[in-house]
């Protein structure tokens, strides 16, 4: 019995993200349900990644390695996920919108990208929305 990686397993995992829906089709409280996901996976790698069967000291183990290329992946696509909502010009006032704007802005604070103007400003918006106001 041999350890080798089974090459049809690397190749379908790979070509997996090119059968992954359009960004562009998600919506609403599809990027909330997507975000939570794959922060939720995310948390959980980063907590795995402390173990000491996955690091020796300052060194990771190779499966320490490994499930750290996942946690960036993820990482990545969670950005992509994200960017995809903000180019989101749906002002629609629906329940959608509403888990979309604040799906954003957990995501800004958690990356901690936003000025703290951009972030008032942000969260004004919200606020408007909420009660049903021009933004």
């Amino acid at each position: 019995m041999t350890n080798a990686p089974n090459p049809d397993a690397l190749r379908d995992a790979t070509n997996m993200v090119n059968d992954f829906p359009a960004v562009e089709e998600i919506t609403g409280a599809g990027f909330a349900a997507i975000y939570d996901a794959l922060t939720s996976s995310i948390d959980i790698i980063s907590g795995i990644l402390c173990q000491p069967r996955t690091c020796n000291g300052n060194l990771m183990t190779p499966a320490g390695e490994y499930l750290e290329q996942i946690e960036l992946f993820l990482m990545f696509e969670r950005k992509r996920i994200m960017a995809a909502a903000e180019a989101v010009t749906d002002t629609k006032r629906d329940d959608g919108n509403h888990a979309r704007l604040n799906t954003i802005l957990r995501f800004k604070a958690l990356e901690a990208d936003l000025s703290y103007d951009e972030a008032s400003a942000l969260i004004g918006c919200y606020k408007k929305f909420e009660r049903g106001e021009d933004a």
